[in-house]
């Protein structure tokens, strides 16, 4: 293993370990998915990155970097779209209103 590869994963290990304590330590559900957000969208694409340059050019690289890119782009929305619904459901902004 590369000194590369090991240092992606040592830093993707550490944010989604550091997340979990996060999310254990804080109390309401807006901080939590706050805490969240670092693992989905940094920690596990460091960790696919870290997988494919240890498994060189294959047809598996090419799988995981697929699912990096898609973690990357899309994980932000939907921690953006669940903590709207979670205002939403508790009365804190209208469903109705339209996003700033």
């Amino acid at each position: 293993m590369s000194p590369a590869v090991t240092v992606l994963l040592v830093v993707g290990i550490a944010l989604v370990v550091f997340s979990a304590l996060g999310v254990l330590l804080v109390n309401g559900p807006f901080d939590r998915l706050h805490f969240l957000s670092p693992a989905s969208t940094l920690g596990a694409p460091l960790i696919c990155l870290a997988v494919m340059l240890d498994l060189g050019a294959q047809r598996t690289t090419a799988k995981v970097g697929v699912i990096a890119f898609v973690l990357l782009v899309a994980q932000p929305v939907i921690t953006a779209a669940t903590g709207r619904a979670l205002a939403s459901s508790r009365g804190l902004v209208s469903a109705d209103e339209e996003s700033a």
